[in-house]
């Protein structure tokens, strides 16, 4: 932070002014730099590479809001979602500075708008399927249409109540498609199911299927139309706004806002 002061070097307020806006930069950076990294550190189980930037002058973070801050991290878990790279920009952040300034954790006094891009590679992606977060959204929004638009390859009738469950087993980033295999669980048995798609992004907060269909194995060019699937959208919240959302150079990059409560 560069600091600027002009005055009177006679006068001795002038010079008393100078010095406490040289402290208050030096405790700004002193403890609300290691604050805001403590905050981001446990707002995520892990994180390989951090970097952030304060930004705003000191008369605007002493009055407990932070003007901006610009943050890049590379590996990051938030609740079992791996997350490759992100680079956000965050403004008009109130916080509890009084509070930090005796040493207390900060916390936000209310909604922040994040703006930026995420990237998920497909090794990442993979190792997320684990995570009950991304499961158990996979479950509520896929078993229905599998219960209702799949059809047994022995009968022809669809699963129905059959198929109890699945276990999602490997997703694939392959050109501007992506492949979820699936474990179902009909009955006593265990089949395999592929699921081939694009992604599509509606109204900035809806994500919807783009040509899906079904694979005999994952090599196959040909796939088979599924049409319950194509009338499926998943609701993302209201406080999500994406601009973006493409799968290319085996990634998932997703471009926009979102809006982080406190709690």
């Amino acid at each position: 932070m560069l600091i600027k002061c002009r005055f009177n070097l006679s006068c001795a307020s002038g010079e008393f002014a100078c010095l406490k806006y040289a402290m208050q930069s030096r405790l700004i950076s002193k403890v609300l730099s290691p604050a805001v990294r403590l905050w981001i550190r446990s707002q995520v189980e892990s994180i390989a590479h951090l970097e952030f930037q304060i930004q705003g002058s000191d008369r605007q973070i002493l009055a407990g809001c932070i003007p901006g801050v610009v943050v890049t991290a590379e590996k990051a878990v938030y609740r079992g979602i791996h997350i490759s790279q992100t680079a956000i920009t965050a403004g008009e952040i109130r916080i509890n500075l009084s509070q930090v300034l005796q040493g207390k954790p900060l916390r936000l006094l209310a909604k922040i708008p994040i703006a930026g891009e995420v990237q998920f590679q497909q090794d990442d992606l993979n190792l997320s399927l684990r995570s009950p977060l991304l499961s158990e959204a996979m479950r509520s929004a896929l078993l229905p249409l599998l219960r209702s638009g799949i059809t047994d390859p022995a009968t022809g009738e669809l699963w129905g109540d059959r198929l109890t469950d699945f276990q999602p087993h490997q997703v694939v980033l392959r050109g501007d498609r992506a492949i979820l295999t699936l474990q179902l669980i009909v009955e006593n048995r265990t089949l395999p199911f592929m699921l081939r798609t694009g992604l599509q992004m509606l109204n900035g907060s809806r994500l919807r299927f783009d040509h899906p269909e079904s694979l005999s194995s994952p090599g196959a060019e040909q796939g088979q139309p599924l049409t319950a699937f194509e009338t499926f959208e998943a609701d993302l919240g209201e406080e999500v706004n994406l601009r973006e959302l493409r799968i290319a150079e085996g990634k998932i990059f997703c471009q926009g806002q979102i809006n982080v409560i406190p709690i």
